[in-house]
């Protein structure tokens, strides 16, 4: 399971850097930053809750290319420490934590994981409709694309 979430992360953090990396190219286009920001900012949440923090957070705001850049640099080698906690504890064991509401969850880490991962594609595939509304050519994020471009 652990080889599976590396593979994952690293699609992840390929994936967002070619978004934002496109969306340089395009600053004007403050929705799609809006969406990349949130991303970064929810990981960010992600790991704090990961490591026993229940830091509040506003996942939806406002952050320049800049500053998202920043914000994944710090946030992506982290994903692999908590990975290694996971593989440690077991990824059946319980996470508690509270939502960014303040309700009370349990889920496993796998299913942490999981979510994380499944958020960021989600979101990116936002960031891909506004771009083709605004007839900008968005950058291929498909992890088939990945695959290809580095065979696991």
């Amino acid at each position: 399971m652990k080889s599976h979430f590396a593979r994952m992360i690293a699609y992840n953090e390929w994936a967002n850097n070619r978004v934002l990396d496109k969306l340089d190219q395009h600053p004007d286009q403050t929705e799609s930053v809006g969406k990349l920001a949130h991303i970064a900012l929810a990981e960010k949440v992600w790991l704090c809750r990961l490591e026993g923090n229940q830091q509040k957070m506003d996942i939806f705001q406002n952050l320049t290319p800049d500053e998202i850049r920043n914000l994944l640099e710090e946030v992506n080698p982290k994903w692999q420490l908590a990975l290694n906690l996971a593989e440690q504890t077991g990824f059946s064991s319980l996470l508690d934590y509270q939502s960014v509401k303040g309700d009370p969850f349990s889920n496993t880490l796998s299913d942490v994981f999981t979510h994380v991962l499944n958020h960021g594609t989600y979101h990116r595939a936002q960031v891909a409709t506004l771009l083709r509304q605004q007839n900008i050519e968005p950058v291929g994020t498909d992890f088939i694309t990945f695959a290809r471009m580095f065979p696991g």
